[in-house]
């Protein structure tokens, strides 16, 4: 066995949390990358008549991450294409 590991491993502890108890950050969940303020703004904007497609952009996501987050906080979807006064 190699020397250096061999001494990792006389030296390893165990960690004081399990790592199924850590609480780490989760910077993938789109929900926990925009606050309150922010996602309050990105749906004024779809209402008001924003496309998906250039408020993903703005985001840098998907626009299917995108619609998905705007329907997770009730928003209703609009058709392709529909203007902002119409809903699907």
């Amino acid at each position: 066995m190699n020397h250096q590991l061999e001494e990792y491993l006389q030296n390893w502890t165990e960690p004081d949390t399990p790592a199924d108890q850590l609480e780490l950050p989760r910077p993938w969940l789109l929900k926990e990358r925009l606050s309150a303020e922010e996602l309050v703004e990105l749906i004024a904007r779809y209402q008001a008549g924003a496309t998906s497609r250039e408020l993903a952009r703005d985001l840098g996501i998907s626009k299917t991450a995108l619609v998905r987050l705007l329907r997770m906080h009730g928003v209703q979807i609009r058709g392709r294409g529909a203007p902002a006064n119409s809903l699907a």
